[in-house]
């Protein structure tokens, strides 16, 4: 369950594990992989591109020990270009991510096909003002997590406390990410969210992180 096997170039994707239920009936679709791999001692992430078939559902298949700045600029790059060959035509394309289901032992989806990623440096003026602008914003590092610009050990509970806390207010969730965060922590987190019911900013932002 935890290994997905490209057949064609015999090479293995660890999945990240999830105990989350995720989309399971998905038809028509092109499955992209990006594999883990070591070259001169840097973490990068190589993808067999040649998968791709127009008209059809996407799901990326990638090895959950990738950093961030080894996944996401690909697969946006790729949405884009998808969405882009789609314009003058009237198809209802979606993505996915795959993972390890731990609850139901099975394969299955995160659909992702909603949210964008804005890169940027951290100090950026847009990000600063959106920061500002947002009532909630929970900021995930490599090492660390923080909520409103306070570490926390415990998210969940963190987060709940802040909802009883200001429970007039109709918070949306603002999600920053350092570019050197798993694949594997990134997914985890986010699938948690969208678990748990919380609302979350469909713009997230990936911070280079040096």
């Amino acid at each position: 369950m935890l290994l997905l096997l490209n057949s064609c170039q015999k090479k293995e994707v660890q999945l990240p594990k999830l105990g989350v239920k995720g989309v399971t009936d998905v038809y028509n679709t092109s499955k992209i992989w990006i594999f883990f791999d070591v070259v001169k001692g840097d973490t990068v992430g190589i993808y067999n591109k040649n998968n791709k078939i127009a008209n059809t559902n996407m799901i990326f298949n990638i090895d959950r020990r990738l950093p961030l700045k080894e996944v996401l600029p690909r697969i946006m790059k790729l949405k884009y270009d998808a969405l882009h060959a789609l314009v003058h035509k009237t198809v209802d394309k979606q993505f996915y991510l795959s993972y390890a289901d731990t609850i139901s032992n099975t394969f299955a989806l995160y659909d992702f096909t909603d949210t964008h990623y804005i890169f940027t440096p951290e100090d950026n003026k847009t990000l600063l003002d959106t920061i500002k602008k947002n009532p909630m914003i929970i900021d995930i590092a490599k090492n660390e997590i923080r909520l409103n610009n306070v570490k926390t050990d415990n998210l969940r509970d963190s987060i709940r406390n802040f909802f009883v806390n200001d429970s007039l207010h109709k918070n949306t969730i603002l999600l920053k990410f350092g570019n050197n965060v798993s694949y594997n922590k990134y997914l985890t987190i986010r699938s948690q969210f969208y678990n748990d019911g919380y609302s979350i900013e469909n713009i997230e932002y990936i911070y280079n992180v040096e």
